[in-house]
């Protein structure tokens, strides 16, 4: 049997412990092993003086701390290892530039050895409520390392790393707006942690084609311009919650992405501009990634898009909305892996209201 023996300097800090199992060498060296659903590996070895059996558990501490600079390398490597996706240097740059103009830190968390083992990043952006302006805090890149999971209840590590981001945000923004887009077991691990609440599972929407009226246009447009900043202002009394979309945002968001060629439409009725869409073509898909107008006319002008997209010999259209928004409209639906969620701790956006109140899109979802 294993005795449940704790070395004493982790009762102090309980908090970042990962039980680890502890084996006893003839010449009284103990060597620590991390306990994973991969098996056990050793981390070190520990000269203690006490005569422990054979076998013990003990508490290894994590530091968890806010981003520095430099920490951006060890960031793209876990990430590769959790995701088995590269992150490159530029698209980080790219993503998290606002963040750390702002000082909306990511929180990560290092090992015995000074190694990062774990990350939850946040993306700082411009957002508003009842036509005031807020910060938007979205959660994203929260990933721990396999060596570093498994902890149960206040000891699981993304459990602390979370609230250690949540407290730290909520100290420097009470007023923003927190939210991500989860898969189901992130969210679900979100959850034990008290940090999430369910906005909605999201949808997408495959677009049913339409013959618009002869007055309504759409045609190809440059993808930033100043009629971004006019209709923002013609139309963001009809938003209750959403993301600043002017030309500030547009630009960063698709004119800047480093990867990805983004294209924009726009939507005219007798010449005058009344709504955009911005679009990425994949070789099967048509991903009407962002999109804004008033929002009476949103089955209309995406009817219309849907249409006009056809004619150009583009793939099937799809998009996804926002649930309220998304009723409104012709086409198809089916339930998509991601979560709209937002934070639960401590901020003052009950999810009723988010659910009610939010409008987002594919844009607002790092991944598209």
């Amino acid at each position: 049997m294993i005795p449940s023996v704790i070395c004493g300097w982790s009762d102090v800090c309980t908090c970042f412990e990962l039980f680890c199992l502890v084996s006893r060498t003839e010449s009284g060296l103990y060597t620590v092993h991390s306990v994973s659903a991969s098996g056990v590996q050793v981390i070190a070895g520990l000269c203690v003086g006490q005569d422990f059996h054979n076998y013990l558990w003990i508490g290894f501490m994590y530091d968890i701390r806010r981003y520095r600079p430099g920490d951006e390398n060890a960031i793209r490597m876990l990430f590769q290892r959790v995701f088995g996706a590269e992150l490159t240097s530029e698209q980080w740059t790219w993503k998290y530039k606002n963040s750390l103009a702002h000082h909306a830190l990511p929180m990560v968390a290092t090992g015995p050895s000074g190694e990062l083992v774990a990350h939850a990043g946040v993306l700082y952006l411009e957002g508003q409520y009842q036509g005031e302006r807020i910060p938007f805090l979205q959660i994203c890149d929260v990933m721990v390392a396999q060596e570093a999971r498994g902890q149960l209840g206040n000891k699981n590590l993304f459990t602390r790393l979370v609230r250690k981001l949540f407290e730290q945000l909520y100290a420097q923004f009470p007023n923003a707006f927190n939210y991500g887009f989860p898969g189901r077991r992130p969210f679900l691990l979100g959850g034990y942690a008290r940090a999430y609440g369910l906005v909605e599972h999201a949808r997408e929407t495959a677009l049913q084609a339409l013959r618009p009226n002869p007055w309504l246009r759409v045609e190809r447009s440059v993808l930033v311009s100043s009629d971004l900043d006019r209709l923002w202002q013609r139309f963001r009394k009809h938003f209750a919650l959403c993301l600043r979309r002017d030309q500030a945002y547009v630009h960063w968001r698709y004119a800047e992405h480093p990867t990805i060629d983004y294209h924009r439409v726009r939507f005219l009725i007798w010449g005058r501009i009344v709504g955009w869409a911005v679009l990425h073509t994949k070789a099967e898909r048509t991903e009407v990634v962002d999109l804004f107008c008033h929002p009476r006319r949103l089955r209309q002008l995406l009817s219309a898009l849907a249409y006009w997209l056809n004619i150009e010999k583009y793939p099937p259209a799809f998009v996804l909305l926002s649930d309220r928004w998304r009723q409104t409209i012709a086409g198809e639906s089916q339930e998509t892996e991601l979560i709209t969620a937002s934070a639960t701790w401590k901020f003052s956006f009950p999810t009723d209201e988010v659910r009610q109140s939010l409008f987002y899109t594919m844009g607002d979802v790092d991944i598209f």
